[in-house]
């Protein structure tokens, strides 16, 4: 799907038969590749597919009264559920994706994650006194653990609760998971100890534990999103970046090449 570019994909995908969303196939997106605005409405209805709606039902937020009751009575679910994990997960998928498109990135970027998380979600950019002690299983049988001092909210965000949920099927210890829709906050004892797998110098100690409320998370979330899709149609050149970047991921990550597209 070039359009004469130096956009050179390693994947493109068959315009008739994929599905960029549920509702449409990546022909109508093909079509549109020269009109961003519409490329953005098609970004933005992918994302809420993915990642959005489904959030939300694990949160229940648009069910009120008696259709909760409904909804809970069909899944057998008399009390409700605590989906808090499910939740954590998907908003880091979130931020990550998002991450990617505002800095062009093609894939992950540790750096890239933790620098978002900084300058877009401010009540999860909050130093830590002390550092945590962040270990992770060796990467070879008879190797040592691999260790890193965490010493900000954005950096358990990512290698707690990012990284332990998608690579160890777990939060550490030093992560708290919990229904609700509070900022993060740190507690300094209480809810867990460095083990003797530890240094030395900590073995024993009490180790920090920062407290997330996945509902709050998810949505500070929402609301750079909506600021993110705005400035990707606004006009002004202060944008033109953010659009650029925008542009490069869109194409190298669906094979369509928007290189050129404009408002």
């Amino acid at each position: 799907m070039s359009t004469g570019t130096a956009f050179t994909p390693w994947y493109e995908p068959t315009p008739t038969r994929g599905h960029f969303t549920k509702h449409t196939k990546y022909d109508e997106v093909l079509r549109d590749r020269g009109d961003l605005g519409k490329l953005v409405d098609h970004f933005e209805r992918r994302l809420r597919g993915w990642y959005i709606e489904p959030i939300e039902v694990l949160l229940e937020t648009n069910v009120r009264g008696w259709r909760m009751k409904l909804a809970r009575f069909l899944a057998r679910r008399d009390e409700g559920g605590h989906y808090s994990f499910s939740v954590a997960a998907m908003t880091c998928l979130l931020i990550d994706t998002l991450s990617q498109f505002e800095k062009g990135k093609l894939e992950s970027d540790n750096v890239v994650f933790k620098d978002f998380v900084r300058r877009n979600l401010p009540c999860y950019a909050g130093s830590l006194t002390p550092n945590i002690d962040g270990y992770r299983p060796p990467r070879n049988p008879t190797g040592a653990p691999r260790h890193q001092a965490l010493s900000d909210i954005a950096d358990v965000l990512y290698s707690g609760f990012r990284c332990g949920i998608l690579h160890e099927a777990h939060a550490p210890l030093y992560c708290w998971i919990s229904p609700g829709n509070d900022p993060p906050t740190v507690e300094a004892t209480g809810y867990a100890t460095y083990g003797l797998g530890a240094t030395s110098s900590t073995a024993g100690n009490a180790c920090p534990t920062v407290k997330l409320q996945p509902g709050h998370l998810f949505n500070e979330v929402m609301r750079y999103f909506r600021d993110y899709l705005s400035k990707l149609k606004n006009s002004n050149p202060i944008h033109d970046q953010l659009r650029v970047d925008f542009k490069t991921k869109f194409s190298h990550s669906f094979g369509v090449d928007i290189l050129n597209a404009r408002l």
